[in-house]
Order: C-alpha cells, then structure tokens, then sequence
C-alpha cells in the first residue's frame, strides 16, 4: 500500500468514526435529560407561581402556605430522585417526567388564580421603561 492509500484512509477513518459516534445517541442518557428539563421546568413554575401569591398577598393565607409547604416537600423529593437518576431505568423516568409535567400543571392553575396583580405591575413597567426619553 502506497503512503498516499493509506493517508486517505486514515483521513477517512478520522473523519468517520467521530460521525458514527455522534449518530449513536444513548437513549437512556437522553432520557437523562428529558428529566433534568421536567425538574427545571417544574422549579421554574413553582418559583412563578410563588412570585404571583406572594404580589397579589395570598402567600399569608393559611392554605396557600400549607399547599406551597407540600410542593416544596414534593420538590425536595423530585431534587433526590434527579441526583439518583443512574438508578432508575427509562421507564421509571417516563413515569416521572409525566408526573411532574402534572405538577406543573397544579402549579400553572394557582397561578391562573393569583397572576392578575403581577401581570398588571408587569404591563405598567414595561409602559414605563418604553416611554420616550424626554427631549
């Protein structure tokens, strides 16, 4: 084999093996990381919803602290199983991540209830950070 024949083909071989192994995707590794976006997802909503019955005062109220104490006990939980993610397979991570996209859903609805003072507060600042600047 000629020098030339067998540059080529180590050329050849450095440029395809980095392609066949980049096609190859761990679907458990993906899996991985569908439940590492449904816990930030969750956290992201429970810290809107959070925001929103603190602004419209509903924090104070008996209930809505005691709901807010069970989320934030449910989110310890979900913050102990993503740190034990190797341990489970990708069906119990099916399982998990269809449960707390419910969460999410039971956070998006108290939300719904409280949202309308900070959504307001939020419509009156963006008016005011676009006003025009004085001449």
């Amino acid at each position: 084999m000629s020098f030339k024949k067998i540059a080529v083909f180590l050329l050849a071989l450095v440029i395809c093996v980095p392609v066949f192994m980049t096609s190859c995707k761990d679907p458990l590794k993906e899996k991985m990381e569908e439940l590492d976006a449904a816990y930030a997802k969750v956290a992201n909503t429970y810290y809107k919803t959070y925001e929103a019955c603190a602004f419209a005062e509903a924090i104070e109220d008996e209930e809505v602290k005691a709901q807010f104490d069970t989320w934030k006990n449910q989110i310890k939980d979900m913050k102990d199983i993503v740190a034990k993610r190797l341990d489970y397979n990708e069906e119990e991570m099916d399982a998990y991540i269809t449960e707390w996209n419910a969460f999410c859903e039971e956070l998006d609805a108290m939300y719904e209830k409280y949202k309308e003072p900070i959504e307001s507060a939020r419509a009156v600042e963006g008016e005011i950070t676009e006003a025009p600047a004085a001449e």
